[in-house]
């Protein structure tokens, strides 16, 4: 049987190179041999919303390693293995650090957990893999959100998995580098999608007039596409079976995040919930936020965090990075209805760094018209 070694780590804050535990769990011929865990100081302000799901504080780590001074234990572990965690978070998280520090990277394979969860458990394969509820599904006794005790469940969900089906992890590794189903990605543009701005717009829009008239005079105006993007994740991708909600203003147009999630296999939802697993939080506007300092959806992701969702508060280029977002000559594939059949459109990255959605909508619809028009001009 394979040998392999599994991590966790739990973080500080939003950031993923905020590292403050790590949990190493070793194991040679389906059995464990080996394991470590540490506080690390990850010299970062602490949130109260990681506080909340891991316990750790920030004078526990005051007296703890940094993470340069665990890089040779940590290198010494992890190099040419394959390094398993359950989901891509860790994996970030690692590469994250190493950047921060401008460490040197190293030699080794990464695997997650949970698609070889979602391929051997059909059951699982769409939703319901996250850790907890796998190891509840083998009647495993856990401590969530310890690095150490989530590193050894994670490595018992996969020799439970093994020994259930009989295979080694080679055999899953090679599975795995293929993808479940090759799907192309769909862009709907007829579909009206709303989200909780467009809601807020909605009851806006309810008012008495004389109250709404009055709000307006120091409501700052901001453009919202009638139509905003639908697009349905990546079979393939590495966040696939995650979802993922925005909030406040992106560096890029609100539709090109989302075809960047959906290319990475997230689906993107609108409102947080305890079914979404990343709040990617941009800039807010303080008008829009009346007396809090956050958005509603913010402080959703507080509330649900406080009560033991595992919900990500992360940052756009976090999210980026997770996404693996790199400049190409590729072109994005959206659809745009016209007399009720959709057609495809090519957005190239250059139009997607320069419309905003709204102008992004119009492009596909005159693409269209001109197409309709030239398509009758030849009829004739």
């Amino acid at each position: 049987m394979t040998s392999f070694t599994t991590i966790d780590f739990e973080t500080a804050n939003s950031d993923m190179a905020s590292i403050c535990q790590v949990g190493i769990v070793t194991y040679e011929n389906g059995k464990e041999t080996d394991r470590f865990s540490t506080l690390v100081n990850p010299e970062e302000p602490f949130w109260q919303a990681n506080i909340a799901v891991h316990g750790i504080r920030p004078h526990a780590v005051r007296s703890a390693p940094k993470l340069p001074d665990l890089y040779d234990e940590l290198r010494l572990r992890l190099i040419d293995c394959y390094v398993i965690s359950h989901g891509w978070f860790d994996m970030h998280c690692l590469a994250r650090s190493l950047a921060k520090y401008e460490l040197p990277d190293f030699e080794r394979r990464w695997l997650d957990a949970t698609r070889l969860v979602r391929r051997a458990l059909p059951e699982f394969s769409q939703r319901g893999y996250g850790l907890q509820n796998i190891a509840a599904y083998y009647g495993l006794r856990t401590t969530a959100h310890d690095a150490l005790n989530d590193a050894q469940t994670c490595g018992n969900i996969v020799l439970r998995i093994l020994a259930q089906t009989g295979t080694e992890l080679d055999d899953w590794v090679e599975l795995m580098d293929h993808p479940q189903r090759q799907q192309k990605l769909s862009c709907d543009y007829g579909k009206h999608a709303y989200d909780s701005d467009d809601r807020s717009d909605e009851r806006n829009n309810q008012q008495d007039p004389r109250t709404k008239k009055a709000a307006n005079k120091t409501r700052p105006f901001i453009v919202r596409p009638k139509h905003q993007l639908d697009v349905e994740p990546n079979e393939s991708g590495p966040h696939f079976g995650e979802s993922i909600v925005f909030t406040g203003e992106l560096s890029i147009p609100r539709d090109e995040a989302r075809i960047v999630a959906s290319k990475a296999g997230f689906k993107i939802k609108s409102a947080v919930s305890r079914k979404v697993q990343y709040l990617v939080c941009g800039e807010q506007d303080p008008r829009l936020v009346a007396e809090y300092p956050v958005s509603s959806k913010e402080r959703r992701a507080h509330d649900l965090i406080n009560n033991g969702c595992k919900i990500r508060l992360i940052k756009e280029t976090e999210f980026l990075k997770m996404c693996q977002v790199q400049p190409s000559g590729e072109t994005a594939l959206a659809t745009a209805s016209r007399s009720g059949k959709e057609e495809a459109v090519k957005i190239t990255p250059k139009q997607w760094t320069t419309l905003n959605p709204g102008s992004i909508y119009r492009t596909l619809k005159s693409k269209t018209t001109r197409r309709a028009s030239q398509s009758n001009e030849n009829s004739h």
